[in-house]
């Protein structure tokens, strides 16, 4: 079976620019990743910002084994997004 295109993804390769895919895709994008066993997830840490009545709000959801461990995907996560930031200029 195929894969049905992600026009997110193939935005975001385009551009080498996170803010071309909406959330959904990016979720759609990992679950694909996930179902075809091509991605064996271990832990998860996902956040998100939403609106509500007082503006714009944070969570998360996360499935990891320690505190330890979300911390240092959080840590990744944050030295990734700076370095591509910085330079790209983005």
């Amino acid at each position: 079976m195929t894969d049905p295109i992600n026009l997110g993804r193939e935005r975001a390769a385009r551009t080498n620019d996170s803010r071309s895919w909406k959330p959904r895709e990016v979720l759609t994008a990992l679950l694909a990743e996930i179902d075809s066993g091509r991605l064996d997830v271990e832990s998860l840490f996902i956040i998100y910002a939403h609106k509500n009545a007082a503006g714009t709000s944070e969570g998360y959801l996360c499935s990891n084994q320690t505190v330890d461990q979300s911390i240092a995907m959080l840590a990744t996560a944050l030295q990734v997004n700076t370095t591509r930031r910085y330079s790209n200029g983005k």
